[in-house]
């Protein structure tokens, strides 16, 4: 199966059942590109991370401080490995060593 680009997709026109949401161009990276990334520094890689997603994972709203309470619960994996895994991250990488 052969994977469309957004472009390609929204030259299917506007009734198209596979567009969904995206039939409007103006759709096509609304809210959905929310890619963040670390430059690389001597001796790491490039980091590249959703932007969010640990307020996600925790039902938290963006643009709200995530409660210590969620933060540690995320830790501990009662949201669920990814949100374990997005914990750690932002312990580590996004607020630096303490």
């Amino acid at each position: 199966m052969k994977t469309k680009t957004a472009a390609a997709t929204c030259a299917l026109g506007s009734d198209h059942k596979y567009l969904g949401h995206f039939a409007k161009a103006e759709n096509i990276n609304k809210g959905h590109n929310t890619t963040e990334t670390i430059p690389a520094i001597p001796g790491h890689k490039t980091i590249t991370f959703h932007k969010g997603g640990l307020h996600e994972s925790t039902n938290t709203p963006m643009g709200q401080p995530i409660p210590a309470a969620k933060k540690s619960a995320a830790l501990a994996g009662r949201y669920g490995p990814k949100a374990e895994k997005q914990a750690q991250f932002a312990k580590n990488v996004l607020t630096g060593p303490k």
